[in-house]
């Protein structure tokens, strides 16, 4: 009969193998800590002038980046979607892209230069295309086209909130022009 007080030696050999094993695949193996680059948050930088400690962000991971470009390519793919249906519905009335100036202009920016680029278009100009675009569009069921005016009313939202106003002011009818 075995004794109580020593453990069987094969059984602890075993798990002391499987031990080291695993200690030594973590600290020596190739994803070892010691063998990935560090990221430091502080370091010296100037400052003004003075070198000082400088407090700089981690980098993204790879899975946040990865999740970045991925929320990216939905944008671009659901505003190229918006893009294509108010073409389709400004070709079928040729003449509504005469009428409706403030929205081929804002059309022909997010074709050429992304949503990005309505930062720099005038309040005014987002405003008047967002009414026509409200005007014309009757049925709101496309996702594109619902996209589309998210993307507009968000980007004249902004600008209000900026006080862009002063910038770029919209002239006022019956008076003198703004300026």
């Amino acid at each position: 009969m075995p004794s109580t007080l020593t453990p069987p030696t094969t059984s602890f050999a075993r798990w002391l193998a499987r031990w080291f094993a695993r200690w030594f695949a973590r600290w020596c193996g190739p994803n070892a800590p010691w063998r990935r680059p560090l990221h430091w948050p502080l370091r010296w930088g100037s400052i003004g002038g003075r070198w000082r400690l400088v407090w700089t962000p981690a980098p993204p991971s790879a899975h946040e980046r990865a999740a970045s470009a991925a929320r990216a390519h939905a944008e671009r793919v659901a505003l190229d979607e918006g893009l294509a249906a108010l073409d389709a519905l400004l070709d079928r009335q040729p003449q509504a892209r005469h009428r409706l100036q403030a929205l081929a202009i804002v059309a022909r920016t997010l074709h050429a230069q992304g949503p990005a680029a309505l930062e720099r278009c005038r309040r005014a100009t987002l405003g008047d295309a967002l009414a026509q675009f409200e005007g014309l569009v009757g049925d709101w069921s496309p996702r594109g086209l619902a996209h589309l005016r998210s993307v507009l009313a968000v980007a004249w939202r902004t600008q209000a909130s900026a006080g862009d106003e002063s910038a770029h002011p919209a002239p006022r009818p019956g008076g003198p022009p703004a300026g």
